[in-house]
This record gives structure tokens, C-alpha cells and sequence, in this order.
């Protein structure tokens, strides 16, 4: 992720028929603050939204730190549905 982040820091599209939003690097903390989501989901740091009404982000309670995807409204740590271990397993995920 860090590797794609220094790259492009940030972007958007289709992955498929899948849209993502990747943020930029600026706008990590100020995101996940604004969402509230360490109140809310602690643990999980998100990185991309759906561009609707999901988010996805790392589990940083897990030594693996899995990617997660997160509804916004109704976000709890028991909506975190693992979708892949990297960026590469989320961009097969989006392929699906």
C-alpha cells in the first residue's frame, strides 16, 4: 500500500464493475476523523471508500493488518467484513 501511495497518492475508478476512491496520503487523518472512526470501529484505519457507502481501510488489531470493508452508517467493528490480506488480494476482490 505504501508503494501504491507514494506512486499515485490517491485516485479513483473502476476495478471491473467496482468503483474505488483511494484518499491521499494528506487527507488519511483528517478522514478517518471527520468519520469518527476510531469511535466507532476502533482499530481500523481507512485508506478508500466505495464512493458511496462503504469504506475500506486496514485492521491494525490484527499483527496482519487485513483489509476490511466498513459500512459508514451503521459503522461498528462487527460490520468489518476481511476481504484480503493486500492491495493486491482488494484489487482481485474488486474483480470479482
Amino acid at each position: 500500500y505504501t508503494d501504491f501511495l507514494k506512486e499515485h497518492n490517491g485516485g479513483e475508478g473502476f476495478v471491473h464493475d467496482n468503483y474505488i476512491v483511494f484518499f491521499k496520503a494528506e487527507e488519511l487523518a483528517d478522514f478517518n476523523r471527520e468519520y469518527e472512526v476510531e469511535k466507532y470501529a476502533p482499530g481500523i484505519l481507512l485508506f478508500a471508500s466505495s464512493g458511496g457507502g462503504e469504506g475500506y481501510g486496514f485492521d491494525t488489531e490484527d499483527p496482519a493488518m487485513p483489509i476490511v470493508r466498513v459500512p459508514f452508517i451503521g459503522m461498528d467493528r462487527e460490520s468489518a467484513e476481511t476481504i484480503a490480506r493486500d492491495l493486491a488480494g482488494l484489487f482481485s476482490w474488486l474483480a470479482e
